[in-house]
């Protein structure tokens, strides 16, 4: 029984739960914010530009967006989402 007076029950445990309605966040909140989703922009642009740098300009366009294009082709002309004499793919999900 002495063992059992360390144990904490779930509901011992305090739950804090910040519920917020739309519109509630005071400036200084708002502010932090925005400056938190400017952060993960700057960093999702400096990532894709590294990365971009690193690959090279053929990969860029190879790997990346000529793969769409050929998806667009495909589907303008009747052949579904497909790449050009392929069956229809997954492999790259419309963004």
């Amino acid at each position: 029984m002495g063992r059992d007076r360390h144990l904490r029950r779930p509901a011992d445990i305090p739950v804090r739960i910040a519920l917020t309605a739309p519109g509630t966040l005071d400036q200084a909140e708002g502010q932090a914010f925005v400056r938190r989703l400017a952060a993960i922009f700057v960093l999702a642009l400096v990532l894709r530009l590294g990365i971009r740098l690193v690959t090279g300009v053929e990969g860029y366009w190879i790997e990346g967006y000529t793969q769409y294009a050929d998806l667009a082709r495909s589907l303008a002309g009747g052949g579904g989402y497909a790449f050009p004499g392929e069956e229809p793919t997954a492999f790259r999900v419309p963004l």
